[in-house]
């Protein structure tokens, strides 16, 4: 965990995927219909389709979005939408067809709501 994130969540906290080693079962929904479905994900990686939000594990359990402004960076917004995150998962829309989404990789950054930013030079 990074070390602004271990502050006791005053700071900007860094939410990851965290899928583990084995084979993790993956919940989505289709945005079209409402319906359910689950897909399993191996290897560390999952391809994700258009029109469906998936929930997918993150590196922190006690994280709940609406206490935060959700900012999520330009490599991973031209891919993916991160709707909100609760419960340990992170409700993800994907806005390519076929995007690929890795174990590690850093989804967003998570800021308290009244958190003053200070723009980095």
């Amino acid at each position: 965990m990074d070390k602004e994130s271990s502050n006791g969540h005053g700071g900007p906290v860094y939410i990851n995927v965290c899928f583990g080693d084995g084979i993790v079962d993956i919940g989505y929904t289709y945005l079209g219909t409402g319906g359910t479905n689950v897909i399993s994900v191996s290897n560390g990686k999952i391809y994700m389709l258009q029109d469906r939000q998936y929930y997918v594990p993150i590196d922190n359990s006690d994280i709940d979005s609406d206490n935060y402004n959700i900012k999520v960076n330009s490599d991973i917004a031209d891919r993916f939408d991160v709707r909100y995150i609760k419960e340990g998962l992170a409700a993800i829309v994907p806005v390519r067809h076929n995007s690929i989404l890795k174990n590690g990789e850093r989804l967003c950054v998570l800021f308290p709501l009244g958190l003053k930013h200070k723009k980095e030079v």
